[in-house]
């Protein structure tokens, strides 16, 4: 056993400020959960079912987390512990306790463990390609990623997202070196990507609940404006906290890796931060041609249930062909 139990072990030490950078990670882990609120009109009840399913994901979450991160860290020594392959040394441990011989299974699990995370990779690949074609259909992006197959797969930008997303993962593997720098940097990365959705999320909102109360809603907050005002407010302070507390170097990286950590983390999210500006600076020469006025939203039972929601679209994609197909047929008769 390579843990000791006591209450100073379960709580962290929170004077120092790169302790509180373990907050990231929880952050992390729930991220996403908000894709499940579009669903949220076929629900029954939704003023009573919705929080309750949010309260129940926490609570398995927390536990399904807790149990898991307990288990590497009983079997696997603090100081030889890999952030991003401490689950294949928790099998190593243990099968080769259990029998010396059983090192080809721990090599398995391995791959099994590739093959599973490689799926998940891909379908969090297929669920923004699908945001990013319907901005194609808009023209903001080049009508070459409009093109679809006869499956109605958007080619074309799929296989650009493989690039961008293997390009992201050499700069991030081998530009932080080793003490875990670089899964430190991706994670806060995609925390801090992720947070700049989140601030605007709760600044639209409190524009929403004061400047436009007369929107009807299916679910509403209880407290009237009061109480959406204090939820909202908070939401936008832990954003803005946790925002802040990403760009803290953790205190179990080396002194030395603080700067590399900075480097990777600060150059990267500026590229991501940047990049949509540049896309829609040039976006008038891609022309502004609405192929698809009114996408069609997805309904539950056309969501994979195995599929995270952080991961799934809204809306059905709605190839090029069927949308050059109904541009046409709105256009004027002289003009066609």
């Amino acid at each position: 056993m390579q843990l000791s139990f006591s209450a100073r072990a379960f709580v962290p030490d929170f004077a120092h400020l790169n302790t509180l950078v373990v907050f990231i990670s929880f952050v992390l882990a729930y991220m996403g959960v908000e894709a499940s609120a579009s669903h949220i009109n076929e629900l029954k009840r939704p003023k009573r079912n919705y929080p309750l399913a949010m309260f129940i994901l926490v609570i398995l979450a927390i536990c399904l987390d807790t149990f898991g991160g307990f288990t590497v860290a009983a079997v696997v020594p603090a100081k030889e512990i890999s952030l991003s392959a401490g689950v294949v040394q928790a099998f190593n441990y243990l099968l080769l306790y259990i029998n010396p011989q059983l090192g080809w299974l721990v090599k398995l699990i391995a791959l099994m463990i590739a093959a599973g995370v490689m799926a998940e990779i891909s379908s969090w690949v297929i669920g923004p390609s699908r945001g990013m074609f319907a901005t194609a259909q808009q023209g903001i992006l080049p009508r070459w990623f409009r093109k679809t197959n006869k499956s109605g797969v958007p080619i074309p930008l799929i296989v650009v997202q493989g690039i961008i997303v293997s390009i992201w993962d050499a700069v991030l593997t081998f530009g932080g070196g080793s003490d875990n720098v670089s899964f430190f940097a991706a994670m806060s990365l995609t925390v801090v990507i992720y947070l700049v959705g989140y601030l605007l999320f709760f600044i639209g909102y409190l524009v929403l609940i004061f400047k436009m109360k007369q929107l009807k809603r299916t679910y509403k907050i209880p407290g009237g404006t009061f109480g959406k005002a204090v939820v909202s407010v908070c939401g936008l302070l832990v954003s803005l906290f946790a925002f802040g507390i990403s760009f803290v170097p953790p205190s179990t990286l080396p002194r030395s890796s603080d700067s590399a950590y900075l480097g990777v983390l600060i150059i990267s999210f500026i590229i991501a931060l940047i990049l949509p500006f540049i896309i829609y600076a040039f976006h008038h020469k891609w022309g502004h041609h609405h192929h698809n006025d009114n996408p069609q939203h997805l309904s539950a039972q056309d969501v994979i249930p195995a599929v995270p929601p952080i991961a799934c679209g809204e809306h059905h994609i709605v190839p090029e062909a069927v949308s050059d197909e109904n541009e046409t047929a709105s256009k004027p008769a002289h003009q066609n």
